[in-house]
């Protein structure tokens, strides 16, 4: 990892250590003590990355669990303040972090509490501050990924995103006109005001759909058709011929390095 890490830092490419204490085994049963350890361990990456490569761009990361006790179990969603606290550590040291909450949940199937752990995690992003964040899809404390999964999540991104996104103060005289016109116990459905604004509105492609025969779809049933759809009809657009020439160099030049320390 180190020497992979040094690679990047010379290219410029921005790098972090992902700190992640395990409060009780790999840490101290604190949050304060799993913290400071965290911390020591990411900037000290941070640090090493500076020396041999002044300026180079890092980020922070911690992300801290929780040993459960009666089985040795791993924990990732836990009721502490650790993600705000990771994040106030990184900003102290004047970089980005990458935390604040997450996706992911400790729930080995797509039910009750992976649905509360993912949108719990994906609100605290935005109220910490934090300015990266993944693991959308992970399940069974990261262990597993579902593909439906992913689509939910981003669905839960969408609905943080819109719920705490900038907003502008604009068309105000336009909507005083509308209420003004409208006025007490009328309905709108009529204003030309509507018909241009009601398509503003982000509306769920998951919740809240019905079949052909009027019957509600389960959301899980729906984002598996999305993923299936996106896996059969997305084409990403392929890097130009020079970078792939490139690639073929490099690992070329990595199977002759392995042929060589093999033999």
């Amino acid at each position: 990892g180190i020497e992979t890490s040094l690679i990047y830092a010379e290219a410029g490419i921005p790098i972090s250590f992902m700190a992640m204490p395990n409060m009780g085994s790999t840490a101290p049963a604190s949050v304060l003590g799993a913290i400071i350890q965290g911390d020591a361990e990411s900037v000290s990456a941070m640090v090493l990355m500076q020396l041999a490569y002044p300026g180079a761009p890092v980020f922070h990361s911690i992300i801290t669990s929780l040993m459960d006790p009666r089985t040795g179990g791993y924990i990732g969603d836990t009721p502490l303040p650790v993600n705000f606290l990771a994040v106030q550590m990184a900003h102290a040291w004047g970089v980005p972090s990458l935390g604040g909450g997450s996706f992911s949940s400790d729930s080995p199937d797509i039910g009750w509490q992976s649905a509360f752990e993912a949108g719990f995690g994906a609100s605290q992003i935005p109220l910490a501050g934090g300015d990266l964040c993944g693991y959308m899809g992970l399940m069974n404390s990261s262990m597993t990924i579902y593909h439906e999964q992913i689509m939910l999540d981003a669905e839960i991104a969408r609905n943080v995103y819109e719920t705490y996104k900038a907003r502008e103060v604009k068309d105000l005289d336009s909507t005083l006109d509308v209420i003004k016109e409208v006025g007490p116990q009328g309905h709108y459905m009529r204003q030309k005001h509507t018909r241009t604004h009601i398509r503003d509105f982000h509306y769920s492609p998951i919740f809240d759909q019905h079949d052909q025969d009027g019957n509600l779809r389960e959301p899980r049933e729906i984002a598996l058709d999305q993923f299936k759809e996106l896996e059969k009809n997305h084409h990403p657009e392929p890097l130009p011929k020079p970078s792939l020439k490139e690639l073929d160099r490099i690992l070329a030049a990595a199977d002759k390095k392995a042929l060589e320390l093999g033999s």
